[in-house]
Parts: structure tokens; sequence; C-alpha cells
């Protein structure tokens, strides 16, 4: 049940960001339910990273973002780095950056 509403959450933000550009408010309010997403997703639903990533992204892209805004993101895009590689780990799957050199 979680996974599904943070799923819908995700998807509704996805839609809707483009729409927000410019506007400093609404960008502050997505960035502020983030704090509390970001957590979540990242210790138990890593199936919701990539989307995750996607809406950080169209946020960093917002015209109406602060520079300590964009840290704020940075951070988020740190934290979500660390679980794909968390979950590589896990699985045994190489990434880019552990994978042996191919000759």
């Amino acid at each position: 049940m979680a996974e599904a509403l943070i799923t819908t959450i995700l998807t509704l933000l996805n839609v809707l960001l483009p729409s927000i550009d410019g506007n400093s408010s609404a960008v502050t309010a997505v960035i502020t339910e983030l704090e509390t997403l970001v957590p979540t997703i990242v210790s138990g639903f890593a199936s919701l990273l990539t989307p995750l990533q996607n809406i950080i992204t169209l946020l960093q892209q917002n015209s109406a973002v602060t520079e300590a805004q964009v840290t704020q993101l940075q951070a988020y895009e740190a934290q979500i780095d660390a679980a794909f590689e968390a979950a590589a780990a896990t699985t045994g799957t190489a990434t880019a950056a552990t994978a042996p050199p191919t000759n």
C-alpha cells in the first residue's frame, strides 16, 4: 500500500512540475515534501529511485529554484546514487563506477 501511494504521489509530481515553472512557492512546497519522501524511498523502495530522480531533475530545471534549493536537491541526488550503489552491491550488479574495464 505504501509503495502504491508513493508511486501515485511521484506520478502526480512528474505531471504537475512542468506547469509550475517559475512558481517559487510551489517549488518550495515540493522540495519540502521531498524531505520526507527521499529517506523513505531510499530506505525501502528501490523501484522508485528512478522516478524520484526524474522529479529532482525537473525541479533543478525550474526557473524558480534558488541556489540553496539546488544544493538541497544535489544532496538528495547523492542519497539516491548511494542507494543505487547499495542495491547494485546487494544484487551483484556491476555499475559504471564498479564495472571492470572491457578490453
